[in-house]
């Protein structure tokens, strides 16, 4: 019985013990990788690749859980298995690194160099017959070149082979490799046209040099055109007229084997005289040139080669003239030539070393204060000043460039060390970068926004550092306040902090709200009302479009300036309209026509006191309530004029209009 309490727990699934818990619960028969094989079973229970019964892989890992991880057995004997890439491991000749052979089989293991594969693309195979399957050029069939291949894959037939035996094969240029008797290196024979030395150039019906003669015709030389029967004997070592003798005046041979011929040595006993030999000073001419023997003088100075004359050639050049920075070396003296650096600075006198015998001194090298001119160079002296301040560089000055610095100048504010202390002073460091240092007149050299001449902001700092005082900034507008002091617009009088609202359309108090409690229109649908505030309800045919210039009779235009028809009702401020029947009753106009419809139903505007027959234009005599009024300048006078805010309001809104 497999499961009775009391009994083992087995790994087989099932729960021996009675103990009510699945096998598969319990840590030793849980699946951990999720294999399908219980920990218990599994030899690898962390990788699920490896389980009982898994098929083995090419890994290096226990796959089938039998304990060898030597997958696979090398079952030929071969030395390489299965998993080193043997792809016949039962065939102990087929493996990779085997030679191919022609046997229909992959010896190799590598298919693309297998017998049948055509690895150049010839057409042939290597067992097709290609003897090279990596170049298309060769191949069975292909005709044989000069290039050291075996092109036609047939050995006899190489560019090597010398066919016929004579020592030069075809490539050799042997133009006829079947017969011995024709190859480069014999002699063209008067033989009936036969190219012998495989020249056409030198064949017996050729000639060859341009003489006029070929060599069946007696030119025994046929590529020198001086050779050829009849020629002149030259001292060349030639038979020049092909007589069979070397016949020069002189003779033709090198007697002391000095590489001269005898026709032309002066002296073919002695090998050290001969044409273009070097003179020297041994007693005999050794050049076989009377002219340059060593005991004349060549240039006419007073002494020869051998007498110590360097260059015969030149009279400026002979001991003991003194030497002179001419390139020549005038004294025959190369160690006291111009050239030389006797102190080894890398300068020599002629190069403009001013000493060459200290080799502390020579140009380039830095100018020190000891009384010598160490760098060659007069102008940098150290007794030089070089900038006109009356200090050199060894008495002080520590920028001899500058005429504003020297050890006693006093310093001044250009963040230059002047008096050459050493120091800038920290009053002419620029430390904030504004481009303004302390001295001069940056009040606050750690804030960049504060300097001589910078605009003043409102952030409780003298900006402009004018010792004024922080936000310093004026009441452009004379409204009593500043822009530090909350005017929203400092050019315009009727904008402040809790200036009166005039419905304008601008926050005249500054409190961020534009006509705040400004209710526009006056509600009056009577016929012909003019009224053309925005929100205005007037009944049909009223023109209420600001900015309208119709000049149509009964037309609500309401533009400045506008030269309005007879009926027109213009409210424009200032209009100068006389026309009969105008019923404009805008503040300040001076419509003087009898007649002027100011009866009921009229504009109810602001200020309009709609009597019968009278011109609503405010007289300059007539006491006005000026409660709610405002100071404005007067476009007429050029002075002061009260006017109600609310006339004030229109004024601006139709300032803007025109704007």
């Amino acid at each position: 019985e497999l499961s009775a309490p009391g009994l083992p727990e087995l790994c087989d699934g099932i729960d021996n013990d009675c103990n009510g818990v699945s096998d598969f619960d319990l840590a030793l028969e849980s699946d951990l990788d999720g294999d399908g094989s219980p920990s218990c079973e599994d030899c690898d229970s962390s990788d699920p690749n490896n389980f009982p019964g898994n098929v083995e892989v090419c890994d290096g890992q226990d796959n089938d859980c039998d304990f060898n991880t030597n997958e696979q057995s090398d079952d030929d004997g071969d030395g390489l298995d299965e998993c080193d890439g043997d792809c016949d491991d039962d065939d102990a000749d087929i493996f990779p690194g085997q030679v191919e052979i022609c046997d229909f089989q992959d010896n190799d293991c590598l298919a693309s160099t297998d017998e049948d594969v055509d690895g150049d693309g010839d057409g042939l195979t290597i067992c097709g017959g290609d003897c090279d399957d990596d170049d298309a050029a060769n191949f069975l069939g292909s005709v044989e070149r000069c290039d050291t291949q075996d092109n036609d894959c047939n050995p006899a037939t190489d560019e090597l082979v010398d066919g016929d035996g004579d020592g030069f094969a075809v490539c050799d240029g042997d133009c006829a490799d079947a017969d011995a008797a024709i190859n480069p290196g014999v002699v063209e024979q008067c033989d009936g046209g036969v190219d012998n030395d495989c020249n056409p150039a030198t064949d017996e019906s050729v000639d060859g040099d341009g003489d006029g003669q070929t060599v069946c015709a007696g030119d025994c030389l046929e590529l020198n055109a001086l050779v050829y029967d009849g020629a002149p004997e030259l001292c060349d070592g030639l038979d020049t007229d092909c007589n069979g003798f070397l016949d020069a005046i002189g003779g033709e041979i090198d007697g002391d084997g000095d590489g001269a011929l005898s026709c032309i040595d002066c002296n073919d006993a002695n090998a050290a005289m001969f044409p273009g030999n070097v003179e020297i000073c041994d007693g005999i001419n050794n050049d076989c040139d009377p002219s340059t023997n060593e005991q004349a003088d060549q240039d006419g100075d007073g002494v020869s080669v051998c007498d110590g004359d360097c260059d015969d050639t030149e009279a400026l050049v002979v001991v003991p003239t003194p030497e002179v920075c001419d390139g020549v070396d005038n004294d025959c003296d190369p160690t006291t030539d111009e050239n030389d650096d006797l102190d080894g600075d890398g300068w020599s006198l002629c190069g403009g070393d001013c000493d060459d015998d200290d080799a502390t001194v020579a140009p380039g090298l830095p100018e020190l204060c000891n009384g010598v001119d160490d760098d060659c160079d007069a102008s940098t002296s150290e007794s030089a000043d070089l900038d006109g301040d009356g200090y050199s560089s060894c008495a002080g000055d520590c920028d001899d460039s500058d005429a504003t610095v020297a050890s006693a100048l006093p310093e001044v504010c250009d963040g230059l060390d002047n008096d050459c202390d050493g120091v800038v002073p920290t009053a002419e460091l620029d430390q904030d970068a504004d481009g303004q240092a302390i001295c001069a007149g940056d009040c606050d050299d750690a804030d960049p926004y504060s300097y001589l001449g910078a605009p003043e902001i409102c952030d409780l700092i003298d900006n402009d550092c004018d010792g004024s005082g922080a936000d310093d900034i004026g009441d452009s507008d004379t409204d009593g306040y500043t822009p530090c002091g909350g005017d929203c617009d400092d050019l315009d009088f009727s904008v402040y902090p809790g200036a009166p609202e005039l419905c304008e359309g601008l926050d005249n108090d500054c409190d961020g709200v534009v006509d705040e409690g400004c209710g526009y229109g006056d509600d009056d649908d009577s016929a012909g009302d003019d009224d053309d505030s925005a929100g205005d309800d007037d009944s049909a045919g009223d023109d209420d479009s600001a900015g309208d210039d119709d000049d149509a009779v009964g037309d609500d235009d309401d533009t400045f300036g506008d030269d309005d028809t007879v009926g027109d009702d213009d409210d424009t401020f200032g209009d100068d309209d006389d026309t009969f029947g105008d019923d404009d009753d805008t503040f300040g106009d001076d419509d003087d026509s009898a007649g002027d419809d100011d009866s009921a139903g009229d504009d109810d505007s602001a200020g309009d006191d709609d009597d019968d027959d009278d011109d609503d234009s405010a007289d300059l005599g007539e006491a006005i309530d000026c409660s709610g009024c405002a100071t404005s300048v007067s476009g007429g006078s050029g002075g002061l004029m009260l006017l109600p805010l609310a006339a004030l309001a229109i004024l601006r809104r139709r300032r803007s209009l025109r704007a």
